[in-house]
């Protein structure tokens, strides 16, 4: 299962600047979010279920908790500013599950697709 980690924040954040720096210099000319995890023809696919529940469980205040948002909506705004920036469009292909901040990361995308896979769902289970 695909979710937004502090772990998968640091890989997220490699991936970022090789896009970022190709963005400017006119190397990438288009991105790509796709989920390698459950392909097409998988019973369970998903593109990110949301945030990890274990991270923000072990989260002792509220300080913590706000960090945690704080650094997850600016890996967005980074994400989005590809297109705004350096006009660069960013696809989020979702395939299975895109619930909560897995949706938060499509929507800072330029564009979204998403299969007709009976397990891809859209949401925003907090509300």
């Amino acid at each position: 299962m695909n979710t937004l980690s502090t772990r998968l924040n640091a890989s997220f954040d490699a991936a970022l600047k090789r896009i970022e720096s190709g963005a400017r210099d006119g190397s990438i000319r288009a991105v790509i979010l796709a989920s390698g995890k459950g392909a097409a023809d998988s019973k369970s696919p998903c593109f990110v279920a949301g945030a990890d529940i274990g991270m923000l469980a072990a989260c002792e205040t509220a300080e913590q908790l706000a960090a945690l948002s704080r650094d997850g909506q600016a890996m967005m705004d980074r994400l989005e500013a590809v297109h705004s920036s350096h006009g660069v469009p960013v696809v989020a292909a979702i395939n299975g599950d895109c619930l909560g901040g897995g949706l938060e990361l499509a929507m800072a995308c330029s564009y979204r697709v998403a299969t007709s896979h009976p397990k891809t769902k859209l949401g925003l289970p907090e509300v």
